[in-house]
């Protein structure tokens, strides 16, 4: 048995489906409207994680689904077994080009790689999130780690999209994670280095060097585009889609205010962290939980119940520690009473218009976190 300091806790791949299975609507990968007129901004956060110690999860280089994909088109033909992950990249992305066409808002396919027939002379179509997933199956195929990248616009400016979709790929090479825009065939260099997701952020755009893996002129439209996409960079948590659990959640980096909501669409629940060090971490070291987080940070999703008599919105706050998920804590919500967890895996916070405060402790005392938010929501009754 822990102290009571340590606290009681679950694997964090095993709470998700308690926690998070009500915000599944969240994920910006479906859509990125909503019909109410919810507002939330943060007036205060005292949340970011300052840890380095939560595992994320990668494809299985040689689940069946994947070999099948890639046996099934002869991809193994395509390179040497010495070529580099950044020749692997370019090689699939001309398969890719050859074989699929990017439109912005194309319908779903809700296939996966292995399910998608090809035919000769017709490309299909895909929208940027379903690229994104299946360049990370290809990857996988040629044993290269992958994953989605989130570019987010500015969260307080009036644009047409505030999220752009990405692939990072992990070169033993170069000993880092390298940013590929897979809907595009764009990668991005600065100083003769590539870079990854989180650098590409950081970086001045004029900086940048646009370099197109089929050699296409790259508009200054294209990079005037990419470049609005600077507020924050976000990485799943799993990237391991045949993996037994589905974690919907996110590591979000920002050197500037997080966000719940992004205009009237709640964000899919994510860590928000203000250093990059997560975002650098090598795949191939093998994960081992070392309890070096000292303190604990609240995650927080979205529930919506409707009835007859009003529309109300909770927040369902979970709190994280060391990668996994506390059950005993207390916790205040818009001024009440320390309340205790008690075993439970999340806490509600009914939104009210106007300001909110979430608050959570370990001894019911001293605060240990704190967000506050200022809500509205023309459907709850005033």
């Amino acid at each position: 048995m822990k102290n009571k300091k340590t606290l009681l806790m679950i694997p964090l791949v095993v709470v998700i489906a308690c926690l998070f299975w009500f915000v599944f609507n969240n994920d910006f990968s479906k859509f990125i409207s909503n019909k109410s007129d919810e507002s939330l901004k943060i007036l205060k956060w005292n949340n970011f994680y300052n840890g380095d110690n939560v595992q994320m999860y990668y494809m299985n280089h040689n689940n069946e689904n994947i070999r099948k994909f890639g046996n099934s088109h002869n991809l193994e033909e395509l390179i040497a077994s010495d070529t580099t992950s950044i020749e692997k990249c370019k090689t699939f992305f001309k398969w890719m080009d050859g074989n699929i066409q990017y439109k912005k808002n194309a319908i779903y396919l809700s296939k996966d790689a292995y399910e998608i027939e090809f035919k000769k002379d017709e490309k299909i179509i895909m929208n940027n999130d379903e690229i994104a997933e299946f360049f990370n199956e290809g990857m996988a195929y040629f044993k290269v780690y992958s994953r989605t990248g989130v570019l987010v616009g500015d969260i307080n400016s009036e644009m047409n999209e505030y999220i752009y979709r990405i692939n990072e790929f992990w070169s033993s090479e170069h000993e880092k994670w390298i940013a590929v825009d897979s809907s595009e065939g764009v990668m991005f260099f600065k100083d003769g280095i590539p870079l990854s997701g989180s650098e590409l952020i950081i970086s001045n755009n004029g900086e940048v060097e646009f370099v197109s893996i089929n050699d296409k002129k790259i508009n200054e439209q294209y990079k005037s585009f990419l470049g609005k996409f600077n507020y924050a960079y976000s990485i799943k948590i799993d990237n391991n889609k045949y993996g037994e659990g589905v974690i919907n959640s996110l590591v979000t980096y920002t050197k500037k205010t997080p966000f719940l909501m992004i205009k009237n669409v709640f964000y899919t629940p994510s860590i928000f962290v203000n250093k990059a060090s997560l975002f650098d971490k090598s795949p191939h070291i093998k994960y081992v939980n070392e309890l070096s987080d000292k303190e604990a940070i609240m995650i927080f999703g979205r529930k919506k119940t409707v009835n007859t008599d009003e529309n109300q919105t909770y927040l369902a706050v979970g709190v994280m520690s060391n990668s996994e998920m506390l059950q005993e804590y207390y916790y205040s919500t818009n001024g009440s009473d320390w309340l205790n967890v008690d075993g439970e895996y999340h806490f509600f916070c009914a939104l009210k218009n106007g300001e909110n405060k979430v608050k959570i402790s370990l001894d019911g005392k001293e605060i240990l976190k704190e967000v506050v938010f200022e809500y509205e929501n023309n459907e709850i009754k005033k």
